[in-house]
């Protein structure tokens, strides 16, 4: 989850984790600091 998305804020990401928790799932997410909502191509190669 890039953390300057503007499509899907990061908070809006982390409740519905937080939720997910709660139901017994278990997400599998990723939060890139100061991404837009697409990676850079930088970050891709990682």
């Amino acid at each position: 989850m890039a953390t300057q998305a503007a499509v899907w804020s990061v908070e809006m990401t982390k409740c519905l984790e937080k939720r997910l928790r709660e139901h017994g799932r278990s997400p599998e997410v990723h939060y890139y600091e100061d991404e837009g909502h697409i990676p850079t191509q930088q970050r891709c190669a990682e």
